[in-house]
């Protein structure tokens, strides 16, 4: 059956091009992936009703239906499949009809239905079959999806169909997974292949408050590698897949696998408190996934500390250049008419902040004139983090330090690529800003990080809400460094580790990660 499947997906890819599938925002599912998630299930009913949002060819059902074929008991089921693209139907009919045929072979009993309409408006009471004769809503016990992907616009009929639901929706997918959870009966089970975008940010935060007053999170499937799983889609969002229970009564631990790409010859698995990983301590309903047991360990660790960034008078903010807007302000060289230093995200590196840096066609400089000065911030001492990194890189967080003294001008600029950090109410100590650069810059901030931040920017939201060691321990790490003058970024490591009284297996887990 998922032969038939993946044959009607190279049909259709054939048959299509990228920029066509990828405006419906459509991305089909992989075999080995759909036979992954269908084996996810706990509790497959004997008789059951299913539902597949966004079906496409048919490759997750055409999984379910493996999984059930080889079942001692019989089974006997129905599958509601929601696909509006007209060239995906007859393929999507056909790999039914397969699984039909060879499951009735084996003893069981299985009907479908292919609606041609957006599972988006499926739950108003004048789109059918989610609604019956008498008028009751049809409740499902098994949902496994892997929804579009394409933002929502806030004027559009997808932002209305979502505040029936009453919550904000910024992308289709989300929609698809609410949509689903409605129709879930008590204790149902959802399992779907979705961007990780949603589990964290305040884009998403409605989202997720609405999500964890209805269901529990019982596993998180991760990819090591972050393109591997659509890799002939191109596909550059990190995905995930999550298995929820429709329930008001939330599992104490949370079951956590990898994979690398889509070998999943030797999955590996943790149980997790679900504390570390849904963390509703400031309201926000953030989901952690930490990749290995060791990684668990460290974010154990990092939330041990004291406090949050925000709660340390720290401030970090978005550089307010933004390149294409702004070219009339372009000046090549610094000391050119009133101009003042022009940083970037290629200055910033671990060892240090290299500017001016040589780029072709990147200007060194910013004009300090009357209509520029709202892109413009007060020369100070300032952390300068990169914006946009990816899974893939060795690490995802680097900051380099900015000191006054060695800016002349009253101002600089700082592109919109990089976020600045500064205290609230007065200048950072030279102690505090090399400390804070070391902690950045370290391998145990780098894995916490990674576990909450699922996408390739390092979101000024996502850094507000980490934990951090207080601000006298961050000075001392910075008195060590600036007394030693120690340069080297592998040694700067040992000073943070050392402070902060990493120990044991973890330390060792991350001293192997020090590059």
């Amino acid at each position: 059956m998922l032969t038939e499947a993946q044959t009607a997906v190279s049909y259709h890819e054939s048959a299509t091009t990228p920029e066509s599938r990828k405006a419906k925002g459509q991305f089909f599912t992989p075999s080995v992936v759909a036979e992954f998630m269908a084996n996810m299930f706990c509790d497959i009913p004997t008789e059951f009703r299913m539902l597949d949002a966004g079906a496409g060819v048919g490759t997750l059902t055409a999984a379910v239906c493996e999984r059930i074929m080889n079942e001692p008991c019989r089974r006997i089921f129905h599958a509601d499949l929601y696909e509006t693209d007209v060239e995906s139907i007859p393929r999507l009919r056909h790999v039914l009809d397969a699984c039909s045929d060879a499951l009735v072979t084996h003893g069981h009993n299985f009907s479908y239905s292919i609606l041609d309409k957006d599972f988006a408006f499926a739950t108003t009471r004048q789109s059918l079959p989610l609604f019956t004769d008498e008028d009751e809503p049809v409740q499902y016990d098994l949902a496994i999806m892997n929804p579009p992907y394409f933002k929502i616009g806030a004027d559009s009929e997808h932002a209305r169909a979502a505040s029936q639901l009453g919550v904000v929706q910024p992308n289709i997918y989300s929609l698809f997974l609410a949509m689903a959870v409605e129709c879930l009966r008590p204790n149902g089970e959802l399992v779907a292949i979705t961007p990780r975008s949603y589990c964290n940010g305040r884009y998403f935060r409605p989202f997720r408050q609405w999500l964890f007053q209805r269901v529990s999170l019982e596993q998180v499937h991760s990819f090591a590698s972050r393109t591997e799983t659509f890799k002939e889609s191109q596909v550059l969002q990190e995905s995930i897949i999550t298995r929820f229970r429709k329930t008001l009564y939330p599992t104490e631990t949370v079951k956590i696998t990898r994979s690398f790409g889509r070998d999943f010859s030797s999955v590996e698995t943790q149980q997790v408190g679900r504390n570390r990983i849904i963390d509703n301590s400031c309201g926000d309903n953030l989901i952690c996934i930490p990749e290995t047991r060791e990684d668990s360990a460290v974010v154990e660790v990092a939330e041990s500390w004291s406090q949050r960034f925000a709660d340390m008078g720290l401030r970090i903010s978005t550089g307010p250049v933004v390149m294409f807007r702004t070219r009339q302000f372009h000046v090549d060289k610094l000391g050119v008419k009133a101009t003042v230093p022009l940083f970037a995200s290629h200055h910033i590196k671990r060892t240090g902040l290299y500017w001016p840096n040589q780029k072709p066609k990147w200007p060194e400089a910013f004009a300090a004139t009357r209509d520029s000065r709202k892109h413009l911030v007060p020369r100070d001492n300032y952390l300068l983090v990169k914006r946009f990194t990816s899974k893939e890189e060795r690490r995802r967080l680097t900051a380099s330090a900015i000191f006054s003294d060695t800016v002349s001008s009253e101002y600089v600029a700082f592109e919109n690529h990089i976020n600045y950090v500064r205290h609230a109410e007065r200048s950072l100590s030279l102690s505090e800003l090399c400390g804070l650069e070391a902690v950045f810059n370290s391998v145990i901030l780098d894995r916490y990080f990674r576990s909450f931040s699922g996408n390739t920017q390092v979101n000024a939201t996502e850094v507000r809400s980490m934990k951090f060691p207080d601000m006298e321990t961050i000075a001392s790490i910075g008195d060590l460094i600036r007394e030693a003058n120690i340069t080297s970024c592998s040694a700067r490591e040992h000073v943070v580790l050392d402070a902060l009284a990493i120990r044991g297996d973890t330390r060792r887990y991350l001293e192997g990660l020090i590059l």
